[in-house]
């Protein structure tokens, strides 16, 4: 069934595709499934992300074949498109993704109540811990591949939902040329190819983030719970938050923006800090970097690329002012000890990667951090 929904103001280019997959991604989950056909422009490009994130499947149509190769060339340069296919193939390829019940690759196995797989794309990602029936060939396969990236990477995905890791386990698989049956092929791959086996890890690690995402969150937060906490704030210290599993660094400047303003508008004269933690190397050193393509422009405000943003080499990099508010580090949420002496903490779409007791785990840290 489809809403429809008022777009966005301000916004000078309007992304309804982009919209459709992220609302998609998170009613469906890992029952979504896209195909990015012939057009022009790049919407859809990041909504894939969201399908990919939540171990969905991401077709394109291939560009010889495609009229305007814009949309799904902009797919494919994404990274995030499992299969680049003619028209002719890509209702095998759904079939394959859908209704095979017992094999690695299919998502119709269903569960009680459920009459068929289409019911099944009522599942929201939260739920997604449902696994492919395999043989224990197969288990004990998947199961070296993990050991074999926790010894390269040194990052233990032992508590992640393991559905999850195993569909992004043959995803990373079709982009090498393999079928999901030949884990033992792909782990003589991964022994011989370090390069492979730090692209697998990369991809184990979700991102999938973005500047003000989800805006009534922030508009929440803008009215309500940043004035309650900086009339609260004793005078000797400052705000302090945490964005745990910041991925690239997005929701931390964004939060960086709406604290500012908020200040500003309640004449506060707090000091503020913001810690921002991720998993994830390469990710930090993005956020850290602090610069970002131009199509940010589509969500964030004219007003505020204007005062938080210099437009820098096609793109746009954070003001320094803004830069130096935050202080980004690579910390494993699982394990390592958390901040304390917090007074908001942002954790969004992490919890939904992980098992019950990851989950459990993550709650009480934050709750330590409060």
């Amino acid at each position: 069934m489809l809403h429809l929904s008022q777009p966005d103001d301000g916004k000078a280019v309007r992304l309804p595709f982009d919209v459709l997959l992220r609302s998609l991604a998170k009613d469906a989950g890992a029952l979504s499934a896209c195909i990015v056909l012939s057009g022009t422009g790049t919407d859809g490009s990041e909504g894939t992300a969201d399908i990919a994130a939540a171990g969905g499947l991401v077709i394109a149509q291939d560009p010889q074949e495609a009229a305007f190769t814009g949309m799904p060339d902009s797919a494919i340069g994404s990274g995030h498109v499992s299969q680049t296919l003619p028209i002719d193939r890509m209702a095998q390829a759904l079939g394959a993704f859908f209704l095979e019940p017992g094999t690695e690759h299919g998502k119709a196995a269903t569960t009680p109540g459920q009459d068929s797989p289409r019911q099944g794309a009522q599942a929201s990602p939260a739920d997604d811990d449902t696994r492919t029936v395999a043989p224990d060939r197969a288990e004990r396969s998947y199961d070296d591949i993990l050991a074999m990236v926790r010894d390269h990477s040194k990052q233990d995905f032992s508590l992640y939902k393991r559905g999850t890791l195993e569909r992004r386990i043959v995803r990373r698989m079709s982009l090498v040329g393999l079928g999901p049956n030949e884990t033992t092929r792909y782990l003589d791959i991964l022994s011989s190819d370090s390069a492979e086996c730090g692209r697998l890890s990369t991809d184990l690690l979700i991102h999938v983030t973005g500047f003000f995402r989800d805006p009534a969150v922030f508009d929440h937060l803008s009215a309500t719970a940043l004035p309650d906490l900086l009339a609260a704030v004793p005078s000797d210290r400052p705000l302090r938050i945490w964005v745990a599993g910041c991925s690239t660094g997005e929701e931390a400047y964004s939060l960086g923006m709406i604290c500012i303003e908020a200040m500003e508008a309640a004449g506060s004269d707090a000091q503020l800090q913001i810690l921002a933690s991720d998993i994830d190397p390469e990710a930090i050193e993005t956020a850290r970097a602090g610069y970002y393509p131009d199509t940010i422009k589509d969500v964030v405000s004219a007003a505020r690329l204007e005062r938080f943003f210099v437009a820098d080499n096609d793109g746009w990099r954070v003001t320094s002012a803004l830069r130096d508010l935050i202080v980004f580090t690579v910390a494993d949420l699982l394990s390592d000890p958390p901040f304390s002496r917090i007074d908001l903490v942002s954790c969004r779409n992490v919890l939904i990667y992980l098992g019950p007791d990851a989950q459990k785990r993550v709650v009480a840290r934050c709750c330590f951090a409060l």
